[in-house]
C-alpha cells in the first residue's frame, strides 16, 4: 500500500486575500516558515521570493547565477526596501 501525504498549508486563504497581487508562492513561504525566519532561494531570478518574504516579515537569501537577473533583483528589492543602488 502506498502511503498518502496529508497537505498541511496554514492560512492559504488568508495569504491569498492579503497578497492578491502576489504569486501563489506566498502559500509555500507561509507553510514552510514562521515570521522572522530566513528563506533560501537558490534560483532567485528577479527576486519575487525576496519581495514576498519582505511582505511576510521573513528574511531571505537569494542566489542567482545570471548577472542580468541578479541586477533586476537588486533594483526591484532596492526600491522596495528603500536602498539606493549603483547605476
Amino acid at each position: 500500500m502506498i502511503p498518502t501525504m496529508k497537505r498541511v498549508t496554514p492560512e492559504p486563504i488568508a495569504c491569498r486575500r492579503l497578497f492578491d497581487d502576489q504569486p501563489d508562492g506566498c502559500e509555500i513561504i507561509v507553510a514552510g516558515s514562521k515570521m522572522g525566519d530566513r528563506v533560501l532561494d537558490p534560483f532567485f531570478g528577479s527576486g519575487t521570493v525576496g519581495e514576498v518574504c519582505v511582505q511576510l516579515d521573513r528574511a531571505f537569501l537569494g542566489i542567482e547565477l545570471k548577472e542580468e537577473y541578479a541586477s533586476l533583483a537588486v533594483k526591484r528589492l532596492g526600491s522596495l526596501l528603500g536602498i539606493r543602488t549603483r547605476k
